[in-house]
């Protein structure tokens, strides 16, 4: 029993190591679009320094355009990173825990068996509560 509930503690937080690791990598693919557009926008400025206004500077647009391909990244790097996990470790440990109740409540019926009942349908309870 214990085995099943750390392996659905630890796959829990797995899962939560790979949202934010996702997350990690769009902010880092963002940031490295943003460099790239830092540069291209520092030569364009340069050219337009220097030819002071004479053409269209294909470098500025170009740089443009790699902010606009950065801003994507941002966004689902934030909502991955907010996101909450799929499956939440309450229920799977309370049905997890449920059938050893059972079986030690099948021994008897006394006032054990009422409580351990009582245990268990607050559980559920609980449990449906959290996932919520």
């Amino acid at each position: 029993m214990l085995s099943g509930l750390a392996a659905i503690l630890f796959g829990h937080i797995a899962e939560l190591v790979k949202l934010r690791g996702l997350a990690a990598a769009l902010y880092a693919g963002a940031a490295a679009f943003l460099l790239f557009a830092l540069g291209f926008a520092l030569a364009g400025l340069g050219r337009w320094l220097a030819l002071a206004h004479g053409v269209e500077f294909p470098e500025l647009w170009i740089a443009l355009g790699l902010v606009v391909v950065a801003v994507p990244f941002i966004g689902f790097g934030l909502a991955l990173q907010t996101r909450k996990p799929k499956t939440h470790p309450a229920t799977d440990i309370a049905l997890i825990a449920g059938p050893a109740a059972l079986r030690l409540a099948a021994r008897k019926i006394d006032a054990r068996l009422i409580a351990v009942g009582a245990v268990l349908v607050a559980g559920v309870v609980l449990g449906r509560r959290l996932t919520r």
